[in-house]
C-alpha cells in the first residue's frame, strides 16, 4: 500500500507507485495486491509504503526512492524477509514509538483504506451508524444517544455535540428549512487535521453529516473545503458520487423517507 496524502505526493509518492508497478510487472507474481491509501500521519518520513504479507507482520518502509523500492522487493518480496537496511517501521522499532501510545478514533481508518473505494469504508463498518439511526427514526432518541455518549466538539470550548444538535433541532427557521454546514477549513497555522481526514476517510465525514441531518431535520448540507486542498476536494467529490450511487445520499436513503443532499463549497483560489 502506497500512502497518497498531500504530504506523500509532495515528497514523490506518485513516482514510488511507478517504481512499485515496475517491480511487480517484472516478477509476474499473481499474489501481489497493490493498493493506495491516505496519509498515515508520519509526514516527515514520506514517501511511505506498507507491506502486509502472510509470513511477516505489517511493515512500513519510509523515505523511499526508486533504489530503495528495488531493495525492498529483493528482500521482502523475493526472499520473504524484512529489508532491515532500510530502517523500516516495525512493531519493535524505535520509530514505532511515534504510534505506540496513540489511540486513533476520528483517524481510525487513515492509511488503512482506499479513500476512493466506498467498499473499503463499508468493510470497516462504514454507514452502519447511519443505518442504525434511520432504524431508530426518532430524532429525540438520536440526540439523547449522542448526549449520553459525551461527544464534544474539537474546538477550545468543547461544546457538547448533543446539546448543539438539540438547539439546531428546536431552532426556528424560515419555511422550516435547515442546513448542515461542515467546515473543512482550519485557521490554526500548521494545522492540517481537516485536510488529512477529508483526504483519507471522506465517507466518515459524509456519514457524520447524514446522521446530524436526520437528528436536526435537515435535507441539505454544505461542505466547505479550502481551494488550496485540491486532493481533498477531488476525494470528497468522488465520495459523494459513490454515496449517491449506493443510495446513501439523495432521495429515500436506505429505503426510508429521509432525503439528504450534499454540496461542496470551495474557498477562493
Amino acid at each position: 500500500t502506497v500512502h497518497l496524502g498531500t504530504c506523500g505526493i509532495a515528497s514523490g509518492a506518485e513516482t514510488i507507485i511507478d517504481s512499485v508497478k515496475e517491480e511487480v510487472a517484472s516478477r509476474k507474481h499473481s499474489d501481489i495486491e497493490f493498493t493506495t491509501s491516505g496519509c498515515v500521519g508520519f509526514c516527515a518520513l514520506e514517501p511511505m509504503l506498507t507491506v502486509e504479507s502472510y509470513n511477516l507482520s505489517s511493515v512500513m518502509y519510509h523515505s523511499l526512492d526508486k533504489d530503495k523500492v528495488k531493495i525492498l522487493f529483493k528482500n521482502h518480496i523475493d526472499q520473504g524477509k524484512i529489508a532491515e537496511e532500510l530502517n523500516p517501521i516495525t512493531a519493535d522499532s524505535e520509530l514505532a514509538d511515534f504510534y505506540r501510545y496513540q489511540e486513533s478514533r476520528v483517524l481510525r481508518n487513515r492509511g488503512k483504506i482506499d479513500p476512493f473505494k466506498i467498499e473499503d469504508y463499508i468493510e470497516k463498518n462504514g454507514y452502519f451508524g447511519l443505518a442504525s439511526v434511520i432504524e431508530i427514526g426518532d430524532p429525540e432518541k438520536i440526540i439523547k444517544t449522542i448526549s449520553e455518549s459525551g461527544l464534544r466538539g474539537r474546538g477550545g470550548a468543547g461544546f457538547p455535540t448533543g446539546r448543539k444538535w438539540e438547539l439546531c433541532k428546536n431552532a426556528w427557521s424560515k419555511d422550516g428549512i435547515k442546513y448542515v454546514i461542515c467546515n473543512g477549513d482550519e485557521g490554526d497555522p500548521g494545522a492540517f487535521m481537516d485536510r488529512s481526514l477529508l483526504e483519507s476517510d471522506p465517507h466518515s465525514v459524509l456519514e457524520g453529516m447524514l446522521i446530524s441531518a436526520l437528528a436536526i431535520g435537515s435535507n441539505k448540507g454544505y461542505l466547505y473545503i479550502r481551494a488550496e486542498y485540491p486532493l481533498a476536494v477531488r476525494t470528497v467529490k468522488h465520495a459523494i458520487k459513490q454515496a449517491k450511487d449506493y443510495g446513501l445520499i439523495g432521495k429515500n436513503i436506505l429505503g426510508s423517507s429521509f432525503d439528504f443532499d450534499v454540496e461542496i463549497y470551495q474557498g477562493a483560489v
